[in-house]
């Protein structure tokens, strides 16, 4: 009995230090205050999380559009149920620049609040929830309301369409959803002739007082893009089934271009989602929403393609061609899949979303070949994709080398290393999910070793998780003669270690392999770092040009030395010998010439 009393007690004190901690992170002290986030995904975003010690159900989103105010109304509305000992204050809770706190209640009373620090890019609110008559204490059940305003600027409220991105505040209060439906509501008003955009299920429009009101269901996805567009749009046939081009009156003029140019892109990324065997879309709402900045973006929740443009690019239609070929492959990726995790969320969506947009639709591999938005050569990141993934800072400076290259070239290889088969029932399985459960890269690997039968966790180590990037290049070129045939006589080189497949080099004519061989590097030199491996080509006639890696199998940050041809290696072999030649007949000539002067008789007086 004196063993199960003192291990009683111990539990007891357990329980008590855990409750104080969590007390503690949830009433930090406004002396040191630490930005308050929710979500993995406003991790990445902006700063660390920190659980605020309850969990959330029966969430309602409330948009109200005001545009003659200039103001957007937002209210979060949701039942609660306490996990903590008891909630204390909030502090520094974190708010975009545009949105700004207003007011919150709990079971219809007032919280105190009080602005906090943040930065530039963030401004944070104090939610003094010490003060309810009701402290939050452990099971409680309390129903809250959170009310922001959204201020547009003069110049916004001057363009007839408002586009707002709610993606942090949502997924900071779905990471807390624990709804056994797994969806929520949004509610949007818009003034009379106006449409609403957001991913989900829509429901009918209501006509009221102030104009109409479009309600949708959404499934709880915390790793996600919440965007919202809304404005007097006018919907204009693609020629597809089920996908529709939404513009403003400014764009009608180029209606037909821009008809065009989203009917063929579509059309060529429906036909191969269709190869690949990837789940139909049953609906694709692509809108055109103006800014009034220099700006070219675009976000692609699930059914509803943003493009968000500029003014300066209305004559650019290449640009927004480029852009809808990469949004649309984010129906895909991540489609219906559920990320968990930061590296799960940027690599299978960003970087699976990059290369089938280069390899597929533009047929432009390797990346930098593809040219917007893609750079002239590939410089490789001193942080791993997984680092990246999971910096602020980091992906700021690093996302397009890291992620949509870098990424993309790890994708590739992947296919490679598996064969096309098992690589497109990978991701017919992974992408075709629909069960709402998290996936992660870890799933990504698993269902990819049951495809392909091979292990893969070095590679998915290798690539996502170090900085390792090979530097292959060919080295002491020359061709010479053997059993009566031209052969070709060099090495590969490489500084590093990373893991590789046998590489190849290949001779190539007019676009087409003549000559082929594959070497295989050893480990590299203790002394020089360097690993080499030495090959042979026999060629069936003198031409050509020596390539290494002709197919662009291996992810390779060398930019000189991966080609030459043929007829360089005959000059620089027979060149000095010809040039001895000419050098030495020339002086005999010379010479020749000097002697018969001598030689010759005087011309008679």
């Amino acid at each position: 009995m004196t063993g199960w009393r003192l291990l009683t007690i111990a539990i007891a004190v357990l329980v008590v230090a855990t409750s104080a901690m969590v007390v503690h992170a949830a009433g930090r002290s406004p002396d040191a205050p630490a930005i308050t986030f929710f979500s993995t995904y406003a991790t990445i975003t902006a700063s660390r999380r920190i659980d605020p010690g309850f969990r959330i159900e029966e969430l309602t989103v409330r948009v109200q559009i005001e545009p003659a105010d200039r103001l957007i109304r937002v209210d979060y509305h949701f039942v609660g149920t306490v996990m903590a000992e008891r909630v204390g204050n909030v502090y520094n809770w974190a708010f975009p620049p545009q949105e700004r706190l207003v007011s919150m209640t709990v079971d219809g009373e007032p919280v105190p609040l009080t602005p906090a620090g943040g930065g530039e890019e963030i401004h944070g609110y104090n939610l003094h929830l010490d003060s309810l008559r009701r402290p939050l204490v452990r099971g409680r059940r309390f129903d809250c309301t959170v009310s922001t305003q959204w201020e547009l600027s003069a110049a916004s409220a001057q363009e007839p369409c408002i586009y707002l991105d709610l993606t942090v505040r949502l997924c900071e209060l779905l990471a807390l959803y624990s709804g056994s439906d797994r969806t929520f509501r949004m509610l949007v008003t818009v003034p009379p002739g106006w449409r609403a955009f957001w991913s989900g299920e829509e429901m009918p429009g209501r006509k009221t007082a102030g104009g109409t009101t479009f309600t949708w269901a959404t499934v709880v996805c915390p790793l996600y893009n919440y965007p919202l567009a809304a404005g007097p749009f006018h919907p204009v046939d693609t020629g597809l089934a089920g996908v529709q081009l939404h513009l403003l009156q400014r764009d009608l003029g180029q209606s037909e271009q821009l008809r065009s140019v989203v009917r063929e892109t579509t059309s060529r990324a429906l036909e191969i989602a269709n190869r690949f065997g990837l789940p139909p879309l049953p609906k694709l709402d692509i809108v055109l929403c103006r800014t009034t900045e220099r700006w070219l973006g675009g976000k692609s929740p699930r059914g509803v393609i943003f493009m968000e443009v500029g003014g300066h690019f209305d004559n650019e239609l290449d640009l927004l061609a480029a852009l809808i070929s990469h949004e649309i492959w984010h129906q895909w990726f991540p489609g219906t899949v559920v990320p968990a995790g930061s590296v799960s969320f940027m690599w299978l969506s960003e970087a699976m979303t990059s290369y089938f947009d280069i390899r597929y639709m533009r047929n432009a591999w390797p990346p930098f070949k593809a040219g917007l938005p893609y750079p002239s050569q590939y410089v490789p990141p001193e942080h791993s994709i997984e680092e990246v993934c999971n910096s602020s800072d980091l992906l700021k400076r690093h996302k397009l080398q890291a992620i949509h290259l870098k990424g993309s070239w790890v994708v590739h290889m992947l296919q490679d290393l598996m064969g096309e088969k098992a690589f497109r029932g990978a991701v017919r399985e992974f992408f075709g999910d629909t069960s709402g459960n998290p996936v992660s890269v870890e799933d990504f690997q698993a269902i990819c070793e049951r495809h392909s039968g091979i292990q893969l966790g070095w590679f998915f180590d290798q690539w996502l998780r170090t900085t390792r990037t090979p530097r292959l290049k060919l080295a002491d070129l020359r061709i010479g003669r053997q059993h009566g045939q031209w052969v070709v006589y060099g090495a590969v080189c490489d500084r590093g270690d990373a893991i590789l497949p046998p590489v190849e080099v290949a001779v190539l004519r007019n676009g087409e392999k003549i000559a082929t061989t594959r070497v295989v590097l050893p480990s590299p030199d203790s002394a020089t770092g360097i690993r080499r491996a030495k090959f042979t080509i026999s060629l069936p006639f003198l031409g050509g040009t020596v390539v290494l890696d002709p197919d662009f199998r291996i992810l390779n940050a060398e930019t000189a030395g991966l080609s030459r041809s043929v007829a360089s290696l005959v000059f620089v072999q027979v060149g000095p010998w010809a040039a001895g030649f000419l050098l030495v007949s020339a002086i005999a000539a010379v010479l020749l010439r000097r002697r018969r002067r001598r030689t010759a008789p005087l011309p008679q007086q």
